[in-house]
This record gives structure tokens, C-alpha cells and sequence, in this order.
């Protein structure tokens, strides 16, 4: 399954939270809710062993992207069996295209 980070969240949201803007209450709330959409779907993928590819997107909403890709690395037992089937776009610069 290819995910779509931007699908979790406007494009808006993901450039401010790219550009290191302050949000605002409401805007943080939004963010909160697509990060844990996003690891939500993720983690449910890599139970039942369905193959993801995390889709890079656009470059100026990398950084966002690569925040979302860091936290999941960091809830989801990547060394397991199950997280070798999470691919990334280059999503994740330095870190290879393997989680």
C-alpha cells in the first residue's frame, strides 16, 4: 500500500509545520490529529504484514515528512519481522530507502 502522508492533513499544515511556524492551538490540534492518523494506519499495516511505501511528496514539506517517519520509527518496533515491510521514498535522507 503506497501512503500519502498529505492525505492525513492539509498541504498548508504540513508547509507551516516544515517552516517551523508556531501553530496556533487549532493548528496544533490538526497536527496532533494527522500525526496520529498517520501512525495509526501505519501500525495497523505492519500488523497484518501489508507491504507500505511511505511516499516522499514534495521538498518543501520534507521536513515535516521526515518528523512523521522519525516518531514511527520510534513507536514501532523496526527491527521486527513486520517493519521490514515499510519502505520509504527517500523519505528519510541518510537513512537509506529501508526502515
Amino acid at each position: 500500500a503506497v501512503i500519502k502522508p498529505t492525505g492525513f492533513g492539509s498541504t498548508a499544515l504540513f508547509e507551516k509545520v516544515s517552516s517551523k511556524i508556531t501553530l496556533s492551538t487549532e493548528e496544533q490540534q490538526a497536527w496532533d490529529r494527522v500525526k496520529d492518523r498517520f501512525h495509526q494506519s501505519c501500525k495497523k499495516g505492519v500488523a497484518r504484514h501489508i507491504k507500505l511505501l511511505i511516499d516522499a511528496e514534495e521538498s518543501w514539506i520534507q521536513p515535516a515528512l521526515d518528523d512523521l517517519l522519525e516518531e514511527l520509527m520510534a513507536r514501532l518496533p523496526w527491527h521486527s519481522e513486520a517493519m521490514k515491510d515499510v519502505v520509504t521514498d527517500d523519505t528519510l535522507r541518510g537513512a537509506g530507502n529501508k526502515l
